[in-house]
């Protein structure tokens, strides 16, 4: 059985993943959806100088202090830039990388490098105003046109019609998904 390592975005908590972990867990996989410091229940602790280092390094940490090792780490939105930078500092206990509706930055890039436009919106006073769609179409259309389009070609990039919270709104989709990158990688040794 694989193990499971599913981080939220920044809009979110650990909450998200519920129902694909609840999916997970029932086909007897290991599965952890901690909150990253400052956000969901954990908001409380959001003070200056929680960034994305701080992120990073909550990830980072449940994979040494549980033990976890040949983890699939799944991040979904801003969660990417988190687990690309958690593989980078934990290489030898992570086994894949899921990018869910997420940024996908390259060495030195930073959010507002890979996702501008979200963050420019995010900024104006008008961002009540703006429907929630409209984010979704945003974030998803920017996000997935950075992603190289050869994983395309070999079943490692597959589009779903649904808004941005995939993890919400399409729980069982998500989780088939994964658990079959899991048998692709149990077949792979």
């Amino acid at each position: 059985m694989a193990t499971y390592v599913l981080v939220h975005g920044g809009g979110h908590g650990g909450w998200c993943y519920q129902p694909v972990a609840r999916l997970l867990r029932t086909a007897g996989h290991q599965v952890y959806s901690p909150s990253l410091t400052g956000l969901g229940e954990r908001e409380h602790l959001f003070r200056c100088g929680v960034d994305l280092d701080c992120h990073i390094t909550d990830i980072v940490n449940l994979l040494h202090f549980e033990d976890l090792r040949d983890v699939i780490l799944v991040g979904h939105s801003y969660g990417g830039m988190v687990i690309t930078g958690a593989a980078d500092r934990a290489t030898d206990r992570v086994g894949h990388l899921v990018y869910l509706d997420a940024a996908t930055p390259v060495n030195g890039q930073a959010l507002v490098e890979v996702a501008p436009e979200i963050l420019r919106l995010a900024n104006e006073p008008a961002l009540a105003r703006i429907p929630q769609s409209h984010l979704c179409t945003t974030l998803y259309m920017r996000w997935r046109d950075v992603v190289d389009l050869r994983q395309k070609a070999n079943g490692r990039l597959w589009d779903l019609d649904t808004g941005h919270d995939i993890m919400i709104t399409e729980p069982g989709w998500v989780a088939d998904k994964l658990m079959l990158l899991a048998l692709d990688a149990a077949d792979a040794h």
